[in-house]
């Protein structure tokens, strides 16, 4: 029953995220300020959702490798229990109000310098940003904007994935 699960003590840091998320607005303040940051937006609505809107906005598609998403153990250890894959949970799961942006990899380790100057949460890197589209089935209209990869293979949800997080599905249509 879920509404047990999110009084189980090893996931009150799962709810307590849900119900008061912690926004990043110091760190969203150094990032903005940064050189080679190009695109920043929150994940409101989750990776899955949120990164195509990004890249739709700036015309260009991403390749993201699942096994960089950063996974809490509280996650791994909720989905390690309801079963599923913590990755695939990370990704489509949404109200993180983390941030993504894409910047130059030259400008990264800067950027990263000046996030540790201020005791700021660390980026991670979760793929690459590409001028032309990686693996795309390119038969579909309009071209998918972004390539998962499990261990280098073409990754699609499935009917065993989470479902994505919207807040306003009948309007939003984006990751689809």
């Amino acid at each position: 029953d879920q509404g047990q699960r999110s009084s189980d003590k090893r996931f009150v840091s799962l709810h307590q995220a849900f119900m008061a998320p912690d926004l990043p607005a110091a760190q969203a303040a150094v990032l903005a300020g940064s050189d080679g940051v190009h695109a920043m937006t929150d994940l409101s609505d989750g990776l899955y959702v949120d990164l195509p809107r990004m890249l739709s906005a700036s015309a260009v598609y991403a390749t993201v490798a699942l096994e960089s998403m950063p996974v809490s153990d509280a996650l791994s250890a909720y989905v390690a229990e309801v079963g599923g894959d913590a990755s695939e949970w990370a990704l489509m799961g949404g109200e993180d109000y983390a941030l993504l942006l894409s910047c130059d990899a030259a400008a990264f380790e800067g950027i990263q310098d000046a996030l540790r100057a201020r005791g700021l949460p660390k980026l991670h890197v979760l793929g690459q940003v590409t001028a032309s589209a990686d693996g795309a089935d390119l038969a579909k209209e309009p071209v998918p904007r972004v390539c998962y990869r499990r261990a280098g293979q073409v990754w699609q949800p499935d009917a065993g994935s989470p479902k994505p997080f919207m807040h306003f599905p009948s309007v939003d249509s984006s990751a689809e």
